[in-house]
Parts: structure tokens; C-alpha cells; sequence
């Protein structure tokens, strides 16, 4: 079946042309997760917070950070929040870039809800050392509650147990190449569940997407399955009900 994007898009959230920290405005978003009633959840990047925005509503909701986009250190404060994703249980992950850490928040959280750091430094370091993130950019959680990072900064994925107080290097590219096994910006990715480990991976420099295969604690097989040729910077990647 040849399928074809409708043209013509239509708003849900945020205003055309305009941009804000009010309840009814965004400020460059980023990473998006819509959950099974379509509710949206939106890194607002330049607002410094995850705004909940229910189907057909004219505003949001601060789901996580300042609702009047003040960054920060602390607990209930993000700096420049860029993926997100959610666990079976309803907890909130956060990628907070600026602070190189990721942030988990529990079910119904808003502005004034504290959230834990779970992967990077809590106080907001950064580093290339396991235990240490540099400008991570998305998250996801498996059913077992392990912690797959796109680490930005450092060039690499990493993995983070559940309750690790460090993190195992999946794929490395730090020395800046495009060979097999190497990245150079890796930005989104998805979990596929099989028997293959399998991830779909966006690296926002060489403008390609990949589908890696991991094996224990390396990925040894990489299938480029959009180039340069086709994308210019991707970033998110997000799957559907039906696997698309």
C-alpha cells in the first residue's frame, strides 16, 4: 500500500506563528509522547517544562519544571527537558539536557512535584565516565525497568539498570566516525521488543537513521534505513499502535 502524509496539518497544542510561557503557548518543543488517549505530553524546551495537553483542549498543563519556565538544579526544576517516555507503572521519565541527568516523576505529577534523578548527576554535572551523562537527549524504559539513553554529548547509548548508580556503554562513537559500530550525534530512539534487542536510532549529524542489533553489552549489526539523502537532522523517532 503506497500511503501518503496529509499536506494540510492541523494545530493540538501551542499557536501558530507565536510563541510563550503561558498555559495556552510553547516555547520550541521538542520531544512529544501521546499515551492511549491521546493525551500529549511536550517537552517545552524553551519553557523548561513537560506540559500535559488533554485531546481537544485549548491549554496545558505542567506536568514537570517551573510552569512559568524558570530552569534550575533543584528537584522540581528542569533545564531545557528534551525526551520523555513513560514506564508501565506511569512514572515519567525526562531527559534534562542541561542538567546531564535524567529525571524520573511519578503518576499525576505537576510543577510542584520533586523529581528523581535516576541516571547522570543529580547535581548536574556532566562527564564520560559510566557513572556521569553529557547532554542526553532521549530516554526509554524497558519491562524490566532498564534505562536506555541517547547520550548526546558523549557520542554514545548507554543503559541504565534499575536503581544503577552507573551506566554500561551499548554504542560507542566517540571517536567521531561512521563505521559500524560508531555514532555521531545520536538523538531519538525506540525499543523494539524481540528476541534481537533491536533499536531504532536517529543520529542528528550524519542525517540517518539506523536499526541496531545489540548483543549482551554491544551493538554488532547496523542497517542504515534512511541517509543523508533523505532527512536532513532527524531527531525523534516514534512509533505507532500498528509498529509503523
Amino acid at each position: 500500500t503506497n500511503l501518503k502524509w496529509n499536506l494540510t496539518g492541523v494545530g493540538v497544542a501551542g499557536a501558530a506563528g507565536g510563541g510563550g510561557n503561558t498555559a495556552s503557548l510553547l516555547h520550541d518543543p521538542l520531544f512529544i509522547y501521546i499515551d492511549a488517549n491521546d493525551t500529549l505530553y511536550i517537552c517545552d524546551n524553551g519553557n523548561n517544562r513537560v506540559q500535559k495537553w488533554v485531546a481537544g483542549a485549548s491549554a496545558g498543563t505542567t506536568a514537570a519544571g517551573d510552569s512559568g519556565g524558570s530552569n534550575g538544579k533543584t528537584a522540581i526544576l528542569l533545564d531545557k527537558p528534551t525526551g520523555i517516555t513513560f514506564d508501565s507503572m506511569g512514572y515519567m521519565y525526562i531527559t534534562d539536557y542541561n542538567n546531564n541527568r535524567v529525571q524520573r516523576f511519578p503518576p499525576n505529577s505537576n510543577s510542584a512535584t520533586s523529581g528523581t534523578p535516576v541516571a547522570g548527576s543529580a547535581a548536574g554535572n556532566s562527564g564520560s565516565t559510566n557513572g556521569l551523562l553529557h547532554q542526553p537527549v532521549d530516554v526509554k524504559v524497558d519491562g524490566n525497568y532498564n534505562i536506555f539513553i541517547t547520550d548526546m554529548g558523549n557520542k554514545r547509548v548507554v543503559k541504565w539498570a534499575a536503581n544503577a548508580t552507573i551506566g554500561s556503554v551499548l554504542i560507542d562513537g566517540s571517536s567521531g566516525g561512521a563505521a559500524q559500530n560508531q555514532i555521531s550525534n545520536p538523538y531519538g530512539l525506540i525499543l523494539i521488543n524481540d528476541s534481537l534487542n533491536h533499536v531504532y536510532l536517529s543520529d542528528n549529524n550524519q542525517r540517518s537513521a539506523y536499526l541496531w542489533a545489540f548483543a549482551a553489552a554491544n551493538a554488532t549489526t547496523q542497517y542504515i534505513i534512511a541517509n543523508s539523502l533523505q532527512m536532513d537532522h532527524p531527531s525523534q523517532i516514534i512509533q505507532d499502535q500498528y509498529g509503523n
